[in-house]
């Protein structure tokens, strides 16, 4: 009953519409690129990502063993590092053509009567002796049947299986064989896109649910969203509160108010990039449509600074679009106020923290919470100055209750603090020895300050309090740079936005590595003027767009290459010998 019932939810996402209704939009269907598209833009990209990082080159050599009998160029743990992909890994499949599935659900389900429920998959097919050796292959029995039908038999599959070959496509249909009968081919063919060129598109046809269904399921979300787990805390039970209307909300909107979903995934093979694009619309005069109109693309309050040279930079807006998700962000920040404050830590310091949090609250009462990290280009010193700057209402209040704090901690530290030690654009700037700090310090075998190699001998920590921001800076610039941010323009960007670039991030490491770092580690990553990390990009209008970008090779070598740097800077530069005498 339990294999039963878990093939029944498989196979719910790849349900058919019935006969009379093929023409028409399938609840759900999911198609993919071509296998030699699909294989070309993953070869594309370990080309690219060697050509950048040539240590990555060693991923070759790894892979499983062959099988008996079959060589390497037809093996699946090698297909990848190989130009071409091989026919013989799938002997009758057209590698040239895409492969598609579709689905729709009735509700006649919620009976228990699956007789409606249909699965269709095309797959693309150049040879019918060859596909059916394949079929044989994976243990699938292929019994010919009449009329060009043939019957499936699946291992462990508790439902009956069809197949068809016409139109250049291997047709399977699950349950029933109605919907791959010859005069219905023609019309599914018509749901296949030859022209897409995404890795993977899923549709998702909202008004195709029946109405039962989405009833059904929006019933057992808000009942499971209402029951208060047990044992609970107060303050535990005050979030829940807060977080349940939210949930509501967007259960809601998703399954009634929602018309057509659109999930696509695909890659860049230039920019090594992962790219998901989402699109969402809602029905008409529905509060969905209406909130997807009214929203605006995201403006960071330091977005200028994207502007400026940079070798690294991260830009963040928290997404407090929505009323609920606001007063989620305050109950949660109200709560940790409260854990701190019963914590009996120092009364200047828990002053300090609870008026943070409190200034926290404010903005995002006001949804308005912008977060800024920078590292500059090098300087003509090969030295770098990093800045964070974060859009904090109230910030201003802080400053005295930072200066309580300073004046009640031991000599040692105190001394480290200097208040008021400067002015920029009019804002007091007061400044922290971390270098004396850092004097005593070890990490993993490299003593002393280490990073004065990267922004400079003072390492002094600058930081300010405005009226509605807080800044921190370190590095031979940091007044310059804080004195930027407090000039700095809002602009709109993505609501997250992290990049770097290739040159002046190799710069950064060698000069935390003391140029110890062999050069053949950077491969022509130095040549990237700007290298994506990742990118989160919003539009609102007649319908909902999001768009995520991610490299996330870019990640793995840059945390390697700093680890290596700092391991090369624990090794001891290898003693000049003295020239022989005469």
């Amino acid at each position: 009953m339990k294999t039963t019932v878990l093939w029944i939810g498989i196979l719910n996402l790849f349900l058919l519409p019935t006969l009379s209704r093929a023409a028409e939009k399938p609840m759900v269907r999911l198609q993919t690129e071509s296998i030699e598209q699909i294989h070309g833009k993953i070869f594309e990209s370990y080309q690219t990502a060697t050509a950048l990082f040539p240590f990555l080159g060693m991923m070759n050599q790894v892979g499983r063993p062959s099988p008996q009998g079959e060589s390497p160029d037809e093996t699946w743990s090698s297909i990848f590092f190989k130009k071409k992909f091989s026919s013989k890994l799938l002997p009758g499949v057209d590698l040239k053509k895409p492969l598609c599935l579709f689905s729709n659900l009735e509700a006649s389900i919620l009976n228990g009567d699956f007789s409606k429920c249909e699965a269709v998959a095309a797959i693309p097919c150049n040879n019918e002796l060859e596909f059916r050796t394949l079929l044989k292959k994976y243990e699938i029995g292929c019994t010919p049947s009449e009329n060009g039908l043939n019957n499936l038999s699946v291992p462990n599959l508790p439902v009956p299986a069809f197949l068809r070959f016409q139109k250049g496509y291997a047709w399977i249909s699950l349950i029933s064989s109605k919907p791959i009968e010859t005069s219905a081919l023609g019309e599914l063919v018509k749901l296949i896109d030859p022209n897409q060129k995404d890795l993977l598109a899923l549709q998702l046809n909202v008004t195709r649910i029946p109405k039962e269904l989405k009833k059904f399921a929006s019933d057992q979300i808000v009942s499971h969203l209402s029951e208060i787990p047990a044992p609970m805390s107060p303050p535990e039970e005050a979030v829940h509160k807060k977080l349940v209307p939210l949930a509501k909300k967007i259960q809601n909107q998703l399954l009634m108010e929602s018309n057509e979903v659109n999930l696509k995934l695909d890659l860049d093979s230039k920019l090594l990039q992962f790219i998901v694009n989402l699109a969402l619309d809602g029905q008409a005069k529905t509060e969905l449509s209406k909130d997807i109109a009214a929203y605006k693309t995201p403006e960071n309050s330091f977005g200028s600074l994207s502007k400026t040279e940079l070798t690294y930079g991260t830009f963040l807006r928290m997404p407090l679009f929505a009323p609920e998700i606001r007063d989620l962000g305050v109950e949660l920040l109200a709560q940790a106020d409260q854990f701190l404050k019963a914590d009996n830590a120092l009364p200047e310091g828990t002053a300090l923290t609870s008026q943070f949090l409190k200034c926290l609250q404010s903005s995002v009462k006001k949804g308005n919470l912008d977060l800024a990290y920078i590292i500059s280009a090098p300087n003509k010193d090969n030295q770098f100055t990093a800045l964070a700057a974060l859009h904090l209402e109230e910030a201003d209040t802080l400053l005295p209750l930072a200066t309580k704090l300073i004046g009640v901690l031991p000599e040692d530290l105190k001394k480290l603090f200097k208040m008021d030690a400067t002015k920029v654009q009019g804002l007091s700037v007061n400044s922290f020895k971390l270098k004396d700090v850092l004097n005593e310090a070890d990490f993993d075998g490299i003593k002393g300050p280490f990073l004065t190699s990267v922004f400079g001998k003072d390492m002094d920590i600058k930081f300010a309090f405005a009226k509605d921001a807080l800044y921190v800076a370190i590095g031979p610039d940091a007044e310059q740079k804080i004195a930027e941010a407090i000039q700095a323009k809002p602009l709109a960007m993505p609501v997250i936005d992290v990049g770097a670039n290739g040159k002046h991030t190799i710069e950064f490491l060698k000069a935390l590595s003391k140029n110890q770092m062999p050069a053949a580690m950077y491969g022509a990553f130095g040549n990237q003027e700007k290298f994506n990390m990742l990118s989160v990009k919003t539009k609102g209008g007649e319908r909902l767009e999001i768009e995520v970008r991610t490299g996330l090779v870019a990640y793995f070598v840059m945390a390697f290459s700093t680890f290596r740097a700092q391991q090369f800077q624990a090794v001891p530069a290898a003693p000049v010998l003295a020239p022989p005498q005469n």
